[in-house]
Order: structure tokens, then sequence, then C-alpha cells
């Protein structure tokens, strides 16, 4: 079967190759969900093997990624395709292999193959120590990563892994474009979220759902979708499957057909919702953080957002799953019960993408490197913790490495995993005597208390912020005044 492509999709894939042919062997392509990764990777796929007899291997983290690859790849060439999965048969010698992570992984060492090109899907998750492994043992291969999210919340970049980031058409130029769909939001009843805590680079679950509790009824919900966007197809984000399932539980009461549907579901059950979601039997689909990466449904009509995320990557997630283009549907429905819009920006918004590092959102477990000031989280794996005594008193040191400029430093760990009294990042311990560890609190270094932000508060707003709009500073900030901080 021939694909033409897009015109923005062959300029990317021009700039891909131009970059290995400049000896960037490892690099990450941008585009934004809706404008066909899949298509772009399948297609260099295709070329690539008219060139060159050497095996590929797309590596993707999720069932439904794997076979929609396959289905891309054997769409654009009758090359035999391999499945690297538990419940596939494998055929090892095809030239095409698609493997998920998991499977990889655990018979990394033994597994017979030899890929020269390596395609990562949804490359953002490949900061893992699996990705890593994987990438460690082709050091000589090509390797192209494909995301719409090159951006991680841990405060840690992709220069460590990649040599060069390559950006395709933005949101924005696609919409002009008529590529993707223009949009509306409709600003429905909000979800407060200023005592919510953040925890690994997002708001804590249970948190989000007791301000759930607080701020909205279930009711709220439908009667957004009936004000704004009645007998839409819709998808709705939650916070958690209970969450998730009684959303459409409330639907369901309203006489509105939904369904909910999350990981933990069997896979042809997963198939089956999906189908009936697909065909218009089910009008409105709850989840969990599963309808995003791979999900491609172009006549979904609106999302309902009501899972407020820190996260960039997965705000862009969400609301892409609605611009897609589709015959009938003039423009994509966003209703938003969230801040996320305000502090993230409209779709559209433009984005400077870069494989540096970028500072940890604001959260427990954050460390401030001494020497640039660059805040992130320290990886389980790299953090050697060890036990000291100061006067008679046990303490825990932590080791890790600034991701932004490499200074490797210890740190001191509290038994709570707090040094200060709330959530502000850990006292940092240099190379310095034990003698001079001093914790915040003790007459050396007052307390912080609730009210103006600190010095170091505000160092850390900053530092998180970055290049974002001034009104999203004051709602981070307005947000750090009402904390216990």
């Amino acid at each position: 079967m021939s694909y033409q492509l897009r015109p923005y999709q062959n300029a990317l894939i021009a700039k891909i190759v131009d970059a290995w042919q400049r000896k960037k062997r490892r690099v990450i392509a941008v585009a934004p969900t809706g404008s066909g990764k899949t298509i772009v990777f399948a297609k260099l796929i295709e070329q690539y093997l008219s060139k060159n007899n050497k095996q590929v291997l797309v590596v993707a983290h999720r069932e439904e990624l794997i076979l929609q690859a396959q289905a891309k790849i054997a769409s654009l060439t009758a090359t035999p395709i391999g499945i690297i999965k538990y419940g596939y048969p494998p055929n090892l010698n095809a030239p095409i292999q698609i493997a998920s992570i998991q499977s990889l992984s655990r018979n990394l060492e033994d597994i017979e193959i030899n890929p020269r090109l390596i395609i990562i899907d949804e490359v953002h998750h490949a900061a893992s120590d699996s990705y890593r492994a994987l990438l460690a043992k082709f050091p000589t291969s090509y390797v192209l990563g494909m995301t719409a999210t090159p951006v991680r919340t841990d405060g840690r970049g992709f220069d460590d892994q990649f040599d060069e980031l390559i950006v395709g058409a933005s949101v924005a130029e696609l919409i002009k474009l008529g590529y993707l769909a223009p949009f509306k939001i409709f600003g429905a009843k909000l979800i407060q979220i200023k005592d919510t805590k953040i925890r690994y680079g997002d708001y804590d679950r249970q948190s989000l759902i007791d301000e759930i509790d607080r701020s909205l009824v279930y009711g709220d919900l439908v009667a957004a979708y009936q004000k704004y966007a009645p007998n839409t197809k819709t998808v709705v984000f939650c916070v958690d499957i209970a969450h998730s399932q009684q959303t459409a539980a409330a639907y369901l009461v309203a006489g509105i057909s939904a369904e909910h549907i999350d990981g933990e579901v069997d896979y042809k059950e997963r198939k089956a919702i999906l189908d009936r979601f697909r065909s218009g039997e089910t009008q409105v689909l709850t989840n969990c953080e599963l309808i995003l990466e791979g999900f491609d449904l172009d006549d979904i009509q609106t999302v309902q957002i009501v899972r407020p995320t820190a996260s960039l990557g997965l705000y862009l997630q969400m609301i892409g799953r609605v611009l897609r283009t589709h015959l009938g549907k003039p423009y994509a429905m966003i209703i938003d019960h969230t801040p996320n819009i305000a502090l993230f920006g409209l779709p559209d918004h433009p984005h400077q993408w870069s494989l540096a590092p970028t500072p940890a959102p604001l959260s427990r477990w954050v460390q401030k490197c001494p020497r640039c000031d660059h805040i992130f989280r320290a990886q389980a794996s790299e953090s050697k913790v060890t036990r000291q005594t100061r006067a008679g008193i046990p303490r825990q040191y932590g080791m890790t490495m600034c991701p932004c400029c490499q200074t490797r430093f210890e740190f001191l760990i509290e038994r709570s995993g707090l040094l200060f009294n709330a959530g502000i990042p850990q006292r940092i311990v240099t190379e310095v005597a034990d003698t001079a560890i001093v914790e915040l609190g003790t007459k050396n270094q007052p307390k912080l208390t609730a009210g103006k932000p600190s010095q170091i508060q505000q160092t850390i707003v900053r530092a998180t912020v970055g290049s974002i709009h001034a009104d999203q500073l004051k709602i981070i900030t307005n947000i750090i005044k009402s904390s216990s901080i």
C-alpha cells in the first residue's frame, strides 16, 4: 500500500536523515499528537530497508503501540515483521522486529538480534534503566526517538543519551494548514488545588481526590458536558481508577452511555470497550491515563479534563487526543475543570524544546545542585545511601550527580524524607566537614513560615517556571503562599 507523505512529514524525515549523515547517531524527533509520528517512522523504515540489508528494531512500552506500529509498517512494506513480546510467537530472523521494552529487558543478554536502526516510540520514557541498557547493548546503531512531548518531570534531560533534537511542525502550524483541528475551550467548575501535594513530579493522586471531593460533585461533570458538548463523542480524563469508574457511573445515571477503561482491564476487554466507543455505542469513555499515547481516533469531538497535572507532557497528551481532524468536526472541544491551561498555555502555545535538563516541579524528594542551582530528583539507581554519625545521631546520605552541570554531591536524608518543615528541597550537603552541617530550624537558619515567600522559595519558583507566562508565575506563587510552607 502506498502512502503519500504530507509536506511536513517529508521535511521531518529529511532532517532526521541529515542528522545521521552528520554523524549524529542518536536523535529525537518531536511531532505533535495527531501529526502522524508512526507513519513518519514507518516510512523511514521503508526507505532504510530499501538501501540497507540490516535489521530494524522498533521499541514501545504498551501493547497498543506495538500493534499500531505493526499495522502501519505492514501497510507500507511487504517485509516480514517479528514481534518480541510475551504471548506472541517470535520470528527473530525477520528484518523488522517490534518489541515490548519489558520483554526486551528481561531477555536482553540472550536475545539474538542485531539491529542497525532502533526506533523508540514515545521516547520520553527512554530515561529508564531498561532503555539505557538497550542502547548500551547496541552502541553503534542509529537511533530515532519519536515523541510529542520531549519533557520529563524529574529535572533531567535527554542530552546524556541523544545527540540532537529535531523539532517538526508545531500545533499552531498544523492547525493553520488544516492538518489539526481548531479548538474551543470551555472553563467549567474548577477543581481547587492550592493544598494539593506534589509527589514525583506531579500532584499526589490521593491529594487530588481529596480536593476534587471538596470542589466538585460528579453531577457537575455531567452538567458541564450537557451544557457545552451534549451528544458528542467524549473522553474524560480522571485521576485514578475509582474516580474514573464513579464518573462513568454518574453519566450512566444521567442516561448517557458511558464506560470506564484502565490499564488493569484485560487486553481483549479493553479492545471490546474501545470498539464500542469507536462505533458510537458508547458515547463517553472515562479513563485514568490510558487513552493517551498511541490512541488514534479521529472522530473524538470532546475531551473533558478532570485531572489537574503539574506535568506539561501529560497535559499535552490529554488535549492532543481531540485535535485530530475529522469530517463533520468543525472544531475540537475541551471542557476543562483544572488550572492546567492557565499553567501551561493554550493547546497551540509554542514550546522551546531542548535536550537539556529543565527544572523539576517543586515537590518532595527533589535536590538543588550546589553549583548551578538546578532542581532535580535523584534516581533510585544512582543514590547510594550510607549512614554516618554526628554527635551520636544517625544520619542518612544519598549521592547523586546534577544532570545539568555534572557536579557530584551528597545530600542529607531525614527519616521522614524531608529536612524542611514543608515540601521544599532537602538541605544540600557538599564536600564539607560533618560539623558544618546545619538543619533548617536551628539558631543559624530560621524555619520557613507561611506568608511572603522566602528567598529560597522565590528562587525555586523562578527555577521551576523557566520561560512560562507571567500569569502562570503568579498562579504558582499563590499556590506557595497558600500552602503550609
